[in-house]
């Protein structure tokens, strides 16, 4: 499916900073924001996640990135952190089990040496070699028995993600590449063009962008992005696949932070740093 339009008034402008005009319009919006892009940058995220903040309706449509390029997308999702409160009480219980056997391996090693203390008899090792393998058959069941309970302890899992779109967007994978660059304000103005919604391509390529106010090719435009937004089927990259793939998702307490903080697997950290309080209602 597609969409054809024939006899549109439109302005065209080939060359270097083909955003310019598309900016004054976006930073002039009233109601709201389509736009498909396949690649996007930092700050023109950052201008939709202010725009969103303002009140704008923006929607997004743009494919998957690789390496560290994907964690642009962070900033543009919300991780809530579910505690299992049935996992919390087993958890309470091992380690109380691992106490107990730690204190008993503790009275067990000492047990010799305060039964020498409190009968002043020298010869309470000889007395014990009739249960010396007793001895350290319970030493070794207590010690296996702590070791064992630490194990488990950090294996459990209690901590379960949700994942939210701070505003709607949508990724199509790669094997069903998005190649338009379509924006729409407003239902009032669109622009078709070569150029991504990137400072490269707004400002710096050679780029062709064509602008116009046609009632009815506009609304044609937007028809055709609602119908590709709102498709669901495998094209699209869920919330639910992309969050893991951005944040960690400590187990427990043993991994996580108190209050648990948002952490990003990308060695630059900091894509979140200045967002995640700005923008993500953090729940622990």
């Amino acid at each position: 499916m597609g969409y054809m339009k024939f006899d549109t008034k439109c302005d065209i402008y080939i060359g270097k900073g083909v955003g310019a005009q598309l900016t004054r319009d976006i930073d002039n919006a009233k109601r709201s924001i389509k736009i498909i892009s396949p690649y996007t940058s930092e700050s023109t995220l950052n201008k939709l996640l202010e725009l969103h903040k303002k009140g704008i309706d923006v929607k997004l449509i743009t494919t998957p990135k690789e390496g560290d390029s994907k964690f642009h997308f962070a900033r543009l999702i919300n991780q809530t952190q579910i505690k299992n409160t049935e996992e919390i009480k087993k958890i309470r219980r091992l380690r109380k089990i691992g106490y107990a056997t730690f204190i008993a391996s503790a009275l067990i090693i000492l047990a010799p040496f305060l039964i020498m203390y409190y009968t002043e008899s020298v010869n309470v090792f000889e007395n014990f070699k009739p249960y010396r393998s007793l001895y350290f058959l319970l030493l070794i069941v207590c010690i296996l028995t702590t070791l064992r309970m630490r194990k488990l302890v950090k294996i459990i899992r209690i901590y379960n993600y949700t994942y939210k779109c701070i505003f709607p967007f949508k990724i199509i994978k790669q094997d069903n590449f998005i190649h338009s660059k379509i924006f729409v304000i407003d239902d009032e103005i669109a622009y078709l063009g070569s150029f991504n919604y990137t400072v490269s391509g707004m400002t710096k390529n050679y780029e062709t962008r064509v602008r116009f106010t046609d009632k009815k090719a506009i609304d044609g435009i937007s028809m055709e992005f609602d119908r590709l937004f709102e498709s669901e089927n495998k094209i699209n990259l869920s919330i639910n696949e992309l969050g893991p793939d951005l944040f960690y998702e400590p187990i427990n307490e043993s991994e996580s932070t108190s209050p648990f903080i948002p952490t990003l697997k990308s060695r630059h950290s900091s894509y979140l740093s200045n967002y995640s309080r700005k923008y993500c209602n953090l729940q622990s």
